[in-house]
């Protein structure tokens, strides 16, 4: 069984280095949030609200996950020898 999950595994790694990609975009767009967060109150100016910019961070990591994924999918069919 675990031959089976091991080559069924395989061919997506792409796919799962776009996941962790992703994870790491979250953390720094976080911080970044935390950044801006921090500096806008200690100049007076009030807090940003996190929806708005949680709304922007997502966008923006599935806009990168958009972009990469028809690659990536092009790239597991190549390794699994069904390229169109």
């Amino acid at each position: 069984m675990w031959q089976w999950v091991r080559a069924h595994l395989s061919g997506y790694w792409p796919v799962y280095r776009l996941g962790l990609a992703g994870m790491v975009c979250i953390v720094v767009l976080w911080g970044a949030f935390m950044l801006v967060q921090q500096n806008l109150e200690s100049i007076g100016l009030g807090a940003v609200d996190p929806k708005i910019f949680a709304l922007v961070g997502m966008f923006s990591v599935f806009a990168c996950y958009g972009h990469f994924a028809k690659r990536i999918i092009r790239e597991v069919k190549k390794k699994q020898g069904r390229v169109e």
